[in-house]
């Protein structure tokens, strides 16, 4: 998705799209998958939010007259950051992260379409 090679970035950008109740909305999803270093998770997606390529996707959505929902979502497999300090480090960065750890699982994989209700 991001063409310069310099430029931090996040691990995956998923696409969801519901219809519920005739209500048609797009999820997209920024995913950082990470040891314990959070607080390069945050700059990477920071990074993403701030991008050209990344506005695009928001703005072609937009224009269609579809309700976006942005989320990012920090995945890691260390304990999970006191609310406060989560709450520091979104006010500093101005992103809103969902922070899950890989063992709040017994599957190999953590299924994000739970956390959006999409399940």
């Amino acid at each position: 998705m991001l063409s310069d090679k310099i430029q931090k970035k996040c691990d995956g950008l998923f696409i969801f799209t519901t219809n519920k109740r005739n209500i048609h909305r797009i999820y997209i999803v920024l995913v950082e998958l990470k040891g314990t270093d959070i607080y390069t998770a945050f700059q990477q997606l920071e990074s993403v939010n701030n991008c050209c390529e990344y506005k695009k996707i928001i703005e072609h959505f937009n224009s269609k007259r579809l309700k976006v929902i942005e989320k990012s979502f920090i995945v890691t497999n260390a304990k999970v950051s006191p609310r406060l300090q989560q709450d520091k480090l979104e006010k500093s960065f101005g992103i809103k992260v969902d922070i899950r750890t890989s063992a709040q699982t017994k599957a190999k994989a953590l299924n994000l379409r739970k956390y959006l209700n999409l399940l």
